[in-house]
């Protein structure tokens, strides 16, 4: 008797075992078909999440979050035991095509370090988030509500959903990205400029710029300092009467190139750089963004400094970088890093400096030398 009990201990054992298999095989099958997932990081503040009118009742704040994301018409739900698919119903909120987000958070104890509060929706079939929200440590309350679209596969020519932040008392409108251009839009407003008959092939670039912006002759430098000493190889400035040189300037927007470790990360540099060109400054960051690309992740940010029995400006600056194959260093290696960086008003920016900082930005591509 004690045999045949132990033999059927052992089919039984056998076939939850096959079952628990399949569960996860399917769920791996499934996670391959959509793929989602809400990323929250609020260490000092309550947070509440809901996505199409569902409180997502596992995302409390004070700590880092991250829960999968499914359909809410995934048969899958209905697969799972009656109490898990209470504990999950709330994790299976999405549609295909839009969706509604809502935000809203409030300041939670008195924090030695504040950090900023960061929520993004991530696939892994897309190259870059889906959506994301930032608010800087000084913001300790603030709400938002937006949409959002989702898919399998991330659709052609997507582009990153960034949510703006409601403040009590104020609705913060700051422009950070703009549509892509037409081919008509380049013909009447923009100008392709382009720096290319340049000896040093690391300071010829071209780029698209609005027409009422002019580019500002810079004498080529001898070279690129080895001493990560940043050289403006291209500068273009708006006047305040656009054909009148002699006119104030409002807005001054530089390309700059400059020679940094190759263990950084292009986002690294960046920050370093800026931390370099505002050395001596107290600065603000208003907002910041990460790109995700296939290779690397690029750093947009955008703040504000003050210039003693002066006024406060704003400035801001991305870049990239690339190998410098033209050279062999004796100590350590280096890259080139390539800046952006647009120094401004607050009145200024909002009004048209913005759009061109982000010509400036998409459109930036280095001179390649024929072989």
């Amino acid at each position: 008797m004690k045999r045949y009990f132990g033999i059927t201990i052992f089919i039984l054992f056998f076939i939850l075992t096959g079952l628990i298999t399949s569960l996860w095989n399917e769920e791996v099958c499934m996670a391959k078909e959509f793929d989602a997932s809400l990323n929250v990081m609020g260490y000092d503040r309550d947070v509440t999440i809901k996505i199409n009118g569902v409180h997502l009742s596992r995302i409390k704040g004070g700590q880092s979050h991250s829960v999968r994301l499914f359909l809410a018409d995934d048969p899958k739900i209905k697969t799972l035991p009656p109490e898990m698919q209470q504990k999950m119903k709330e994790m299976f909120c999405l549609k295909k095509g839009e969706n509604i987000i809502e935000i809203s958070f409030k300041g939670k104890g008195q924090p030695k370090a504040p950090t900023p509060i960061t929520v993004s929706i991530d696939s892994g079939n897309y190259q870059v988030p889906v959506l994301t929200y930032v608010r800087n440590p000084d913001i300790k309350e603030g709400k938002t509500k937006g949409t959002f679209e989702i898919y399998t596969d991330e659709p052609a020519g997507f582009k990153t959903v960034i949510l703006q932040g409601e403040e009590p008392g104020k609705v913060e409108l700051i422009p950070f990205d703009f549509s892509d251009l037409k081919q008509e839009d380049i013909s009447n407003r923009y100008h392709k400029y382009g720096y290319k008959e340049r000896k040093n092939p690391h300071f010829r670039f071209e780029m698209v710029f609005p027409k009422d912006w002019k580019i500002i002759n810079v004498k080529e430098p001898a070279e690129l300092p080895e001493n990560s000493i940043p050289v403006e190889i291209g500068v273009f400035n708006r006047y305040k009467i656009p054909d009148d040189p002699k006119s104030d300037i409002l807005a001054a927007l530089y390309v700059t190139a400059v020679r940094v470790p190759s263990e950084w990360s292009d986002a690294k540099a960046v920050e370093k750089l800026t931390e370099y060109l505002l050395k001596g400054y107290s600065f603000k960051i208003l907002k910041f963004q990460e790109y995700k690309l296939s290779n690397t992740t690029l750093k947009d940010i955008l703040l504000t400094y003050e210039i003693p029995q002066d006024k406060i400006y704003w400035s801001r600056i991305t870049g990239f970088k690339v190998k410098d194959e033209t050279r062999t260093y004796l100590v350590g290696k280096r890259d080139i890093l390539y800046l952006v960086h647009l120094h401004t008003s607050e009145k200024d920016y909002k009004t048209f400096a913005a759009e061109a900082f982000y010509i400036a930005k998409v459109t930036l591509q280095l001179i390649q030398d024929k072989k």
